[in-house]
C-alpha cells in the first residue's frame, strides 16, 4: 500500500510539546476508515477518524536511530463485515493529561486501497507507519501479546537459518 505522509492533529502537536518536557510517547493503536480528509487544516482539527471502520493493536515499534520510529500493526479483516476503501489511517497515542488521543492521520486520497470483508477472503497486511519523534526521550507502545505475528524471515532468523 502507498499512502501520503502523516500529519499530526492539534492534540498530537500538544502531546509532542509535552515530550520536550520529558513525557513519554506511548502509541496505543492504529485505526483505518473510509472518510476522506480533504486538507491539512481538517486533519489538525480531527479528534477521531471521519468514518472509522476498524482498529488494530500495535505489534512493534522499531527505532531507526535517526529520530524516527516505525510503528507496525497487522491489518486483519476477520471482524470486517463489508469491504471499503481505506481513505484514512489514524495513529493513536496516550496523552497523560487527556487519555487516548488521535495523534496523527494519513489521508490516502487517490492511493486508497480496497480492504476486503471477512466474507471475501482472510486478509492480513503488515502495515508500517514512519513517525518522526526527535524530541521524545521515551517512546513506548501498547501491545497485545495474543496478537503478535512473526514473518517467515523473523522465524528463520530466530531458528538461525
Amino acid at each position: 500500500m502507498f499512502f501520503n505522509e502523516m500529519h499530526t492533529t492539534n492534540l498530537g502537536d500538544h502531546l509532542s510539546t509535552s515530550l520536550m518536557a520529558g513525557e513519554t510517547l506511548t502509541f496505543t493503536k492504529i485505526g483505518i476508515g473510509a472518510g476522506d480528509p480533504i486538507s491539512r487544516e481538517q486533519v489538525k482539527e480531527m479528534t477521531t477518524l471521519i468514518d472509522p471502520r476498524a482498529y488494530f493493536p500495535i505489534t512493534d515499534v522499531i527505532d531507526n536511530k535517526d529520530g524516527t520510529v516505525i510503528v507496525r500493526c497487522n491489518l486483519v479483516n476477520k471482524d470486517v463485515e463489508e469491504r471499503f476503501y481505506i481513505k484514512e489511517i489514524g495513529i493513536y497515542a496516550n496523552d497523560p493529561k487527556r487519555g487516548e488521543i488521535l495523534y496523527g492521520v494519513i489521508a490516502c486520497g487517490d492511493a486508497a486501497d480496497l480492504f476486503s470483508a471477512k466474507t471475501d477472503k482472510l486478509l492480513s497486511i503488515t502495515n508500517d507507519i514512519l513517525v518522526k519523534v526527535t524530541d521524545a526521550k521515551n517512546v513506548t507502545f501498547v501491545i497485545s501479546d495474543s496478537l503478535v505475528w512473526a514473518t517467515k524471515q523473523e522465524l528463520y532468523e530466530l531458528a538461525g537459518i
